[in-house]
């Protein structure tokens, strides 16, 4: 291990303590960093076990103008939604963002191992995002992802008795994004296991 990869490891598990004392970690998704963070040749950066969103906003891709109505990391009711609805004005959207996980690797090679056990998990968009000499960074996403107008320019686009139906449906794809995280820490701990024996 060289040098600057430990020091570089330090300082990210340094963050990620400082992180997991403050609650900025999804405590759904710690077990699973742990087990990435105690491998030699992998640390983690940043990290979210998916959410359900309702936001304000004309575009999702407006990020500036952008209202978060509510968040969750959990499934939601019905009742939580249309509370959060009912606080958007001209536009408002139902999102649900997939897991997603920033894992450095220390080389080529330990990037191409991790690549394919995530993608035999189910984490398919997954690649290599960045390149530098000294580390190789892993960007871990699967493809549950969903947006969904409700609002927009002050029109309904969905009947209100129809949002529990989209409500479920966003349950349905942040359970199964979740389902794949426990896959991929079972796997990793297999590993890890194998490795130490």
């Amino acid at each position: 291990m060289t040098l600057h990869w430990k020091k570089e490891k330090e300082l990210a598990l340094s963050r990620l303590r400082r992180d997991y004392e403050l609650g900025k970690v999804d405590s759904d998704i710690k077990g699973l960093l742990d087990i990435i963070n105690a491998m030699n040749c992998y640390y983690t950066t940043s990290s979210c076990s998916g959410r359900i969103q309702i936001a304000e906003v004309k575009y999702p891709w407006m990020k500036r103008e952008f209202r978060v109505l509510g968040k969750w990391h959990r499934p939601i009711t019905t009742d939580e939604a249309l509370g959060c609805i009912s606080k958007g004005k001209e536009n408002v959207w139902l999102s649900v963002e997939p897991p997603i996980l920033h894992i450095v690797a220390k080389d080529l090679e330990a990037a191409k191992r991790m690549l394919i056990i995530v993608r035999q998990c189910g984490f398919k968009h997954s690649g290599i995002q960045g390149l530098r000499d000294k580390r190789i960074l892993i960007e871990v996403l699967s493809t549950e992802k969903m947006e969904v107008p409700l609002i927009h320019d002050g029109k309904w686009l969905i009947r209100i008795n129809e949002i529990a139906y989209l409500v479920d449906l966003a349950n349905l794809f942040l359970v199964r994004g979740k389902s794949r995280l426990n896959r991929l820490k079972g796997r990793l701990k297999s590993l890890q296991r194998a490795m130490e024996a």
